[in-house]
């Protein structure tokens, strides 16, 4: 407890373009040494940012090979009915796990100790234990499947494998989420308390704090299950079996845990661009924590099993309905700071904007999945959910590197690609979820294929495999747009590309005054600014 209770002595952040090293900091070691032992939670950032993104790549060519199967679903072309199977579970597993958590971890290890004015994440060792842990998990999830494990796998070690390496993956992320909630709990500058905290930085302690939860859960049913497909007692069944013992986490309510930092987001970049101080900041609090708390979906671990009575759970609909509220508060207290403002087309924003419409089509189409007579559950209408609400994470963790690059990379990315890839991916992520949302109320059933598909269905599955194309489009722009800008060498000399309002773009945060949520446009605006 006394490791977090005292804020440790800082020294004064260094410009992005600053190599400088502070009073006492010791002299990091170089090359591949100085990489795997680095404790600088920058590094440890950008380690968590670049393996998420790999995951990605990996996660959307297995996507689009599921998609082309589609398109003649009664019958197996590419795949098998059993290797389908296990790709559509690596698909799910590689998104959610390996790719969306991670990338808004990496984010907020980079992002949320700036914001709040400390020069490092808590417990910086043990997040960069967490990183290795999680490749190393990663790589061998990835394993499990090669050697026919896996859900759904025929080989028994291959099983065990994925099991075991998952349950890796998860403790990983488990603990650099309670990292990431001890820095912003324990490491906050002088008057910065919990009510004036930049809203990324409150979406990341909300939705690490349901993480810690869920994930925990999500461990204990992992190990139960490893050890009785290891022991073959098989009480919770075989390997085909596994898949439904995990497919709570990516599915409503659950699934919108993990993109609550779009909300936060959404909430930094939206009075940055349009020029005004944030109008409702206790708004964006108490919204973006309801919708946490809304998203906690472990309760619904016994009912997923058996899908269909989740529909007649009145605590599953409520819920379902509900979280749309803080959303729409949200949307209204942004509308109300662009009308106050002026609307800007910068890539942040409109990587925000759309991130935003993204996760609010899902919790509509979580919503009609709700509605009992519709029949949606275990349809395509389950995965046209997950797609909306992991295609917003992605959104807004691209749009974020956009936003915070002084932080996270060495030169800005090309604001005109960034526009496009932010078009590309709105559209892309739509037209391919919306069409499984129609495919779901035509009986079309999740995750498998060779039945007798309903008229319109192939149709349907074509114009969803379209939008996955343009979604691989936009990520291919946005690895290029990356590429070049870290090939371009040197650090620019820029800590505050866009007037920011909060610390992160502070060149030293010690020497500002905290008195309000945006310290730095208070400064700017001096005392006939007020501070609000």
């Amino acid at each position: 407890m006394a490791m977090t209770e005292t804020r440790p002595e800082t020294h004064a952040h260094p410009a992005p373009g600053n190599t400088e090293r502070g009073a006492g900091e010791p002299v990091p070691a170089g090359g591949l040494a100085g990489l795997l032992g680095t404790g600088r939670s920058a590094t440890i950032g950008r380690l968590w940012i670049g393996t998420s993104l790999v995951f990605l790549v990996l996660s959307g060519a297995i996507g689009a090979g599921l998609g082309a199967e589609r398109l003649k679903p009664e019958t197996y072309n590419i795949f098998d009915a059993d290797n389908y199977a296990q790709s559509f579970s690596l698909h799910g597993v590689g998104a959610l796990f390996l790719f969306a958590i991670p990338i808004l971890i990496g984010i907020g290890i980079v992002v949320v100790p700036r914001q709040i004015g400390s020069e490092t994440v808590a417990f910086p060792r043990a997040v960069a234990l967490a990183f290795w842990g999680y490749l190393i998990g990663s790589g061998l999830v990835i394993v499990s499947y090669l050697i026919n494990g896996g859900p759904f796998g025929g080989n028994d070690k291959g099983v065990d494998l994925f099991l075991a390496s998952f349950a890796m993956v998860i403790v990983s992320l488990l603990a650099a989420s309670v990292a990431l909630a001890t820095t912003v709990l324990a490491l906050r500058a002088p008057g910065l308390s919990l009510g004036r905290v930049p809203l990324f930085t409150w979406s990341i302690l909300t939705a690490a704090a349901i993480w810690i939860a869920s994930l925990g859960l999500l461990c204990g049913s992992v190990v139960l299950l490893y050890v009785d497909h290891r022991y073959r007692l098989f009480a919770f069944g075989a390997s085909t079996d596994i898949d439904k013992w995990l497919r709570w986490t990516m599915t409503q309510p659950q699934v919108f845990a993990f993109a609550a930092p779009v909300l936060g987001f959404a909430g930094d970049v939206v009075p940055v661009f349009a020029r005004v101080r944030s109008r409702l900041h206790g708004a964006g609090l108490v919204t973006i924590g309801a919708f946490s708390a809304l998203s906690f979906g472990a309760w619904t671990y016994l009912a997923s099993v058996d899908n269909p009575k989740l529909t007649e759970q009145a605590l599953f609909v409520a819920v379902s309905f509900a979280i749309a509220l803080p959303l729409l508060v949200l949307f209204g207290a942004m509308a109300d700071t662009f009308r106050h403002g002026r609307l800007s087309a910068a890539s942040p924003v409109l990587f925000a904007i759309s991130a935003l419409l993204l996760l609010l089509a899902g919790v509509a189409g979580g919503a009609l999945r709700a509605i009992h007579p519709l029949a949606l559950v275990g349809t395509t209408a389950d995965s046209a959910v997950s797609h909306f609400v992991l295609g917003a994470a992605a959104v807004a963790a691209i749009g974020a590197m956009h936003h915070w690059w002084p932080q996270i990379l060495a030169r800005p990315l090309r604001e005109a690609v960034g526009r496009i890839t932010a078009l590309l991916l709105l559209v892309g992520v739509a037209a391919l979820a919306i069409p499984d949302v129609i495919s779901g109320l035509l009986d079309e059933p999740r995750g498998s294929l060779y039945t007798t598909a309903r008229d319109g269905v192939t149709l349907l599955n074509g114009i969803s495999f379209a939008g996955g194309v343009l979604v691989l489009l936009a990520v291919g722009a946005f690895v290029v747009n990356l590429a070049v800008s870290l090939a371009a060498g040197s650090r620019d000399e820029v800590t505050d590309p866009w007037d920011g309002h909060t610390l992160e773009w502070a060149a030293d945060p010690k020497a500002v005054i905290i008195a309000s949520p945006t310290p730095l446009l208070d400064a700017r605006e001096g005392p006939e600014g007020g501070a609000g």
